[in-house]
């Protein structure tokens, strides 16, 4: 799965500057959740009623639904229950054409958006090149694929094993982008990792021992990287490129990966 810029907690309490008034579904906006918790740029409100003093709200998230209960000073993600019954569910099967419509668009949105990032880099495959780390792989390879890995990534991690085995057992090269995106504690991993020019084992094993650590010469490539990959419409790890830009595979499956290396 796609290891994504957002999270959020079951409860979370804002401080919220909306004045109280008989309508709870009155403040309650994209505006209002942005502000406070953060959304995903997918993120779309489909649905707002008033539940006594809340406000139920359904969000579209990443092609699936995801309720919200707000007030003016607080909002809870999940299922609320009546009478031993899912009002949640019901109220998902009340606008279950909806949300259908919506998921089948975000999907074929996904699949344009993957279609126009594996065209990129298959015309801007030097210049991901130019941003290599490491290699590891097969001596005698007969193909190279690009993996794209943030050092605090798991998702990532479970792929540097897979890609490290399967790299042996296909006869290929793997050259790797340390692309620290997912924080402060990516970025210092991400400098440690290259200014000290790791190694597929080193990497492999990597830490944070709580020293900081950075050096110009990380500073630039990840400088470089961003702008790259905010012209790619990347945001996510782990990210596998094949080396003649004919597919790639968004996120950590590697029984995907597999079906790739083998319909070649």
């Amino acid at each position: 799965m796609k290891k994504l810029l957002f999270g959020f907690i079951s409860i979370f309490f804002i401080a919220s500057a909306c004045r109280a008034n008989n309508n709870p579904c009155g403040h309650v906006n994209l505006e209002w959740f942005e502000s406070h918790a953060g959304m995903p740029e997918s993120a779309e409100i489909i649905y707002k009623k008033k539940i006594g003093t809340l406000c139920e709200t359904v969000l579209m998230i990443q092609g699936d639904p995801v309720s919200f209960y707000c007030s003016k000073d607080f909002f809870i993600q999940g299922q609320m229950f009546k009478d031993k019954k899912s009002l949640t569910n019901e109220t998902f099967k009340s606008i279950e054409p909806l949300i259908l419509a919506k998921r089948k668009n975000y999907v074929e949105s996904e699949v344009k958006r993957t279609e126009q990032r594996k065209l990129f880099f298959k015309k801007n495959i030097k210049e991901l090149d130019s941003m290599v780390s490491f290699q590891f792989g097969a001596k005698n390879y007969n193909r190279v694929i690009y993996f794209i890995t943030d050092p605090n990534c798991s998702h990532c991690k479970k792929m540097l094993k897979v890609l490290g085995e399967l790299s042996i057992k296909k006869g290929f090269l793997v050259k790797t982008v340390i692309a620290p995106i997912l924080g402060e504690k990516s970025l210092n991993l991400g400098y440690r990792a290259v200014c000290k020019n790791f190694g597929y084992n080193e990497y492999k094993n990597l830490k944070d021992d709580g020293n900081p650590y950075i050096c110009e010469k990380a500073v630039l490539l990840f400088k470089r990287e961003k702008e790259f990959f905010k012209r790619a419409d990347l945001n996510f790890v782990p990210f596998i490129i094949d080396g003649k830009g004919k597919w790639v595979v968004e996120g950590g499956n590697p029984e995907l990966l597999k079906k790739k290396l083998a319909s070649d």
